[in-house]
């Protein structure tokens, strides 16, 4: 078992990493992401831009043989906004690799509060929704409200009629939002509905429209997915938690509407036998009809457990996944912008990994050097005086040592949190998850039902126990 003194030294390891270059750069010794494979070349930041020959001056930055891939991008994420600790979320995305966001609800006053900071070459770029349009007692009204009065016409717009998107809308517009966010909950039974009237929602998109922004969807059932599609929407920003129609599939795909996974999401799913069978079989029927889908991640996960999550349901290969996280999904995000590509005259942004993620996934999580618009980022790694011995700490630590690669220390760590806490099912699930990713299933399955055993309320144990067990 390590000591304290083992986790004060463990956790100093992390107390510095690159140091902020900026002015023009010569890139030596990357092997560069060219869409389909890595290609050994030497490339230029100039003036913030790609340029794969440059005669002026540059500063030299060896990648030493790494792999060299666009940064990553989350379509759905609850981040940078209502009261949240901008700078710690800022350096954790950030050392994930997560340099875009795009959070689908957040309230008029969070947002005003922290937009500043964002969008900026050496911060996350997120976009933001603002307050969703929903019905009255809908759904994320029952979320809001919990903090008090003040929520409705900041954090939720009350539609239950056309007169009611008159009186809000100029409320809305005044938020600035980058996209709107509309919410379909169980359209086809209006005794359970818990969002918009079908019968209102394509004069919603209309005025959407008219304004220039684009639509983002959440759906629960089958009937909100076609209901969104029929009403002329951009995007669904969930798949959902029934089988889709495949006609739907094919209207989406004709439709040109973007489908965001969120496999680890915080909504209810109750009532269904194997989730992730459901979202296997959805996601190959849009694969089939030629849907665009990107990645997003409606819980406190990242989406780099994300796309971890939709590599478990086999149904894309390891290029489609590298393709999803580092092209489609952040092109979806911002299609104006000339980004997201390795190539000459593309935003100078790149993440080198310690690894050939087409030969070891895992590599995504080890990142050695960030450069966001031709700026080398210093990102700020926890520090250890932050660190209390507490179980919480000790399993950030954990996940921390999880996100660079070092899964054999993080187990270590793990291991040692069962010890001091072995009550707590929390650290044995965290323990199961870093041998499942290690490729450890017995012991990964072992741990998983102590979790259980020790609360059996815990869903990601059971979720994962059975998932685990019927590969």
């Amino acid at each position: 078992m390590l000591r304290k003194t083992t986790l004060v030294f463990l956790l100093s390891l992390f107390t510095a990493l690159t140091a902020s270059a900026h002015g023009n750069l010569k890139f030596v010794n990357g092997r560069w992401f060219d869409g389909t494979k890595f290609v050994a070349k030497t490339m230029y930041s100039v003036d913030n831009v790609f340029r794969s020959t440059y005669d002026g001056e540059a500063r030299t930055i060896d990648l030493a043989g790494r792999f060299v891939v666009p940064p990553f991008a989350d379509a759905h994420n609850h981040a940078f906004a209502d009261g949240a600790n901008v700078d710690e979320q800022r350096a954790r995305f950030l050392r994930a690799g997560i340099f875009y966001v795009k959070n689908p609800n957040s309230s008029i006053k969070g947002t005003a509060a922290n937009r500043a900071r964002m969008n900026t070459p050496e911060t996350v770029d997120v976009l933001y929704s603002n307050g969703g349009l929903t019905t009255k007692g809908g759904h994320p009204t029952q979320i809001y409200d919990r903090f008090g009065p003040g929520m409705s016409d900041n954090a939720y717009f009350i539609v239950d009629s056309p007169a009611d998107l008159e009186r809000v809308w100029p409320l809305i517009r005044s938020g600035k939002p980058d996209f709107i966010k509309l919410y379909l909950d169980h359209s086809e039974d209006p005794t359970k509905r818990r969002g918009l009237d079908p019968a209102i929602l394509p004069a919603i998109v209309e005025r959407i429209h008219r304004d220039g922004l684009r639509a983002t969807v959440h759906v629960t059932s089958a009937a909100d997915f076609h209901i969104a599609l029929t009403s002329g929407i951009d995007e669904i920003t969930h798949l959902p938690l029934a089988p889709i129609d495949p006609k739907d599939a094919e209207l989406a795909a004709r439709k040109n509407v973007t489908v965001v996974t969120t496999t680890l999401s915080h909504r209810a799913t109750d009532g269904i036998a194997d989730l992730a069978a459901l979202h296997r079989a959805n996601l190959e029927l849009l694969k089939r009809a030629g849907v665009n889908v990107i990645l997003g991640v409606d819980s406190d996960r990242s989406v780099v457990d994300e796309i971890e999550s939709v590599r478990a349901l086999k149904v894309y290969s390891d290029l489609e996944l590298l393709q999803m996280l580092t092209s489609a999904t952040p092109r979806a995000m911002f299609p104006q912008r000339k980004f997201a590509k390795l190539d000459d005259g593309y935003e100078a942004s790149f993440l080198a990994l310690d690894g050939n993620p087409l030969e070891d996934f895992g590599a995504i999580r080890r990142i050695a050097t960030r450069v966001k618009q031709g700026h080398v980022l210093e990102v700020p790694a926890e520090q250890a005086s932050a660190c209390d011995f507490s179980e919480r700490c000790i399993n950030q630590l954990g996940y921390t040592l999880l996100n660079h690669g070092r899964n054999d220390v993080a187990v270590a760590i793990f291991e040692m949190n069962t010890h001091q806490y072995p009550q707590s099912s929390n650290a044995w699930d965290s323990l199961a998850e870093a041998h499942m990713l290690g490729g450890r299933r017995e012991l990964a399955i072992a741990n998983y039902r102590k979790a259980l055993e020790l609360n059996p309320n815990n869903k990601n144990a059971a979720d994962m126990l059975k998932k685990l067990l019927n590969e």
